[in-house]
């Protein structure tokens, strides 16, 4: 009788009275001889077999396997891990879910089971097996699927974890960089009228603020501030000088004629017998032998010969010295003809007369 074939997964050397069987993880076809080393192969990557196989079977989608394994089932095949999934049967490894997504669940059999980053989410690591994480404060994520959390612009800011969007500084606050967790308060003179502002505006003069501002302040009546300010100053430290009104960024100049009237904040006309020369807060008496009839006026005028002052400081007029007196100009006062054979006969006398010879002045000098 002839020579009988080997069965499928079984081999023989030649000469042989039996077969062998390839052992698991290894194939053949029928009928093949030789030593097992050389007619045994083994099952390609994705693949299993047990003893005496002819073919390998394919790992299920949801699985892989590496070369040669053995095993009569599939549980020789390994699952696939979170991160990963297994598209097809007789897969070598698991492809990795890729950034921007994760997948928490094993045995995956398909890339559509990888699932989206929230919003406020992220991720750039292939293969996460957990929820993504949070974006940072000062970030924000405003879609699903980021791979990296962006930055807040210069104005907004976001003060939590996991933030979809940013918020813009509120008025009185400013950021100037990017990707800030809080605002900044607008500095001491400084302000900030709107939203989302990334720097603060100096006050204007005739005006302050203290930190935190979103709106200058006027100073008050009598006072002053520059640009910038965080106080304003009183006009009172120097004489002569007045602030009107709110909101003065100088003090005005009461000039020649004029005092500071403290109380009302106005520069104000000297009164007729005073006088002064600017810069004060109080108009001066004119001095003695001088006057003036006019309001408003930087100095006091003598009186012409034969007249004095009506009063002997802060005069408003002049009068006329009487008979028997007289006033030189500039006199305070008038005089009498008290020398010798002097007299004057009429008022208003600049100098006294002298009698003419054979005669003398009367008692009381007036003729």
């Amino acid at each position: 009788s002839g020579c009988l074939s080997c069965d499928a997964g079984k081999f023989s050397s030649e000469g042989s009275n039996s077969c062998s069987s390839c052992p698991a993880g290894k194939h053949i076809s029928s009928g093949v001889t030789g030593d097992e080393s050389s007619v045994c192969s083994d099952c390609s990557a994705g693949r299993y077999s047990g003893t005496a196989s002819a073919t390998c079977s394919d790992c299920p989608a949801g699985k892989h396997i590496n070369s040669g394994a053995t095993g009569d089932d599939t549980s020789v095949c390994t699952t696939c891990q979170v991160g990963r999934y297994s598209a097809g049967a007789g897969q070598e490894t698991c492809t990795l879910c890729g950034q921007g997504k994760y997948l928490d669940s094993t045995g995956a059999v398909a890339e559509t089971q990888c699932k989206v980053c929230a919003k406020g989410k992220y991720n750039d690591i292939p293969g996460l097996g957990t929820t993504c994480p949070d974006c940072q404060k000062g970030k924000f994520a405003a879609a699903t699927g980021y791979v990296l959390c962006k930055d807040c612009i210069t104005g907004a800011y976001a003060s939590q974890e996991g933030s979809e969007e940013c918020t813009q500084c509120e008025e009185g606050k400013h950021s100037q960089v990017t990707g800030s967790e809080t605002c900044d308060d607008c500095a001491a003179g400084t302000f900030t009228d709107y939203r989302g502002a990334v720097v603060c505006t100096f006050c204007s003069g005739g005006k302050y603020s203290s930190e935190g501002a979103s709106v200058c302040l006027n100073c008050g009546q009598g006072t002053y501030s520059n640009p910038g300010s965080t106080s304003c100053d009183t006009c009172e430290h120097t004489q002569g000088f007045v602030a009107k009104g709110n909101g003065n960024n100088e003090c005005v100049y009461c000039g020649p004629g004029e005092h500071a009237d403290l109380p009302t904040h106005e520069c104000k006309p000297c009164i007729h017998g005073k006088y002064s020369v600017g810069g004060v807060n109080e108009c001066l008496d004119c001095e003695s032998g001088k006057f003036n009839l006019n309001d408003g006026a930087s100095s006091c005028s003598p009186c012409n010969p034969g007249n004095v002052p009506n009063s002997a400081i802060g005069a408003t007029g002049c009068t006329q010295c009487t008979a028997g007196k007289y006033a030189a100009f500039g006199a305070p006062s008038c005089s009498d003809c008290s020398d010798e054979g002097q007299f004057s006969s009429s008022a208003g006398a600049a100098t006294c007369s002298t009698a003419p010879a054979g005669t003398k002045p009367t008692s009381d000098r007036q003729g």
